[in-house]
């Protein structure tokens, strides 16, 4: 999957004639294949959704997390695919080329570091630390 030639026609006459249940990968060999592909395909500039690639294979973007914890081979790739995938949102997004509030919405999914920091950021606003307040009475004396 290394060269365009390939990617145009055999790849894509693979995909037009493959059924769902070849879709899955069996082996190792499968899945370093996939992911040998999603980094590949992660690398064109018109890589701006994971889910593209997932559907171009015919697998649902869900099962890439259980290839991940099958495959450590594939689970890297995908954390490589995603970081190349975000990162590309992002700088669109800075070019006005992408909606920011749409990226800024899914980063999450593709930059594991800034959903922690979200989590921890949603948490501390949702479970506040109590914070000490002072009461100052002040010497009133009454006019009466």
């Amino acid at each position: 999957m290394n060269t365009a030639k390939r990617v145009k026609g055999t790849l894509v006459k693979k995909l037009l004639t493959r059924s769902l249940a070849d879709a899955l990968p069996q082996t190792e060999d499968a899945y370093r294949e996939l992911a040998d592909g999603l980094v590949s395909w992660a690398r064109r500039d018109d890589a701006i959704q994971i889910t593209d690639f997932a559907s171009m294979q015919l697998i649902a973007p869900s099962n890439f997390a259980e290839f991940a914890a099958k495959s450590e081979y594939f689970k890297n790739a995908y954390e490589i695919a995603k970081t190349m995938v975000g990162s590309r949102r992002e700088r669109l997004a800075l070019a006005g080329k992408l909606h920011p509030g749409l990226v800024m919405a899914t980063m999450p999914l593709y930059d594991k570091d800034y959903r922690i920091w979200l989590l921890r950021l949603r948490h501390k606003q949702e479970n506040p630390e109590p914070q000490p307040f002072v009461i100052v009475f002040d010497d009133y004396q009454n006019p009466n």
